[in-house]
């Protein structure tokens, strides 16, 4: 019953974080998008915390609103125990996301940026994820194009 659930209930959160934190970060109404987010990460923190296939989602998701909230140091901590967390459990989607949110946000100056954007997309293409692929690859492009 409870590995039902949480194959059920995972994506489902995931699905939604996706969609809350698009807005928040590329939406008109910022105030309302943030609320919404924070609503969202306290529902999933209980349930993180209790089925560990959860941590490294949960992370990112909280890496994501220290980011938008003008906390870098703290939105880099989550994302390194999303990292550490999705190789403890061996999911490699969760490790190409960390890397992906790590290199993301990291200057285009550091050196460490190419290096996680280049694992996640190699994680991305083994395991076949067009559109992390995708997205990945433009910003990893986005560092050649700007001279980086």
């Amino acid at each position: 019953q409870i590995q039902f659930l949480l194959f059920v209930y995972l994506p489902a959160y995931t699905f939604a974080a996706e969609a809350c934190f698009g807005l928040w970060e590329n939406g008109e109404n910022k105030a309302a998008d943030r609320e919404n987010c924070r609503v969202f990460l306290k529902a999933l923190r209980p349930f993180a915390w209790t089925q560990a296939i959860a941590r490294p989602a949960a992370h990112r998701y909280e890496g994501l609103a220290d980011w938008l909230d003008g906390k870098p140091d703290r939105a880099h901590k989550h994302w390194q125990k999303s990292l550490t967390e999705a190789i403890r459990l061996d999911m490699p989607y969760e490790q190409g996301m960390a890397h992906y949110e790590i290199g993301r946000h990291l200057p285009q100056t550091d050196s460490q940026r190419h290096e996680h954007l280049s694992q996640a997309l190699a994680i991305f293409e083994r395991l076949g994820a067009a559109w992390e692929l995708a997205q990945a690859g433009m910003v990893f492009d986005q560092r050649r194009s700007d001279g980086g």
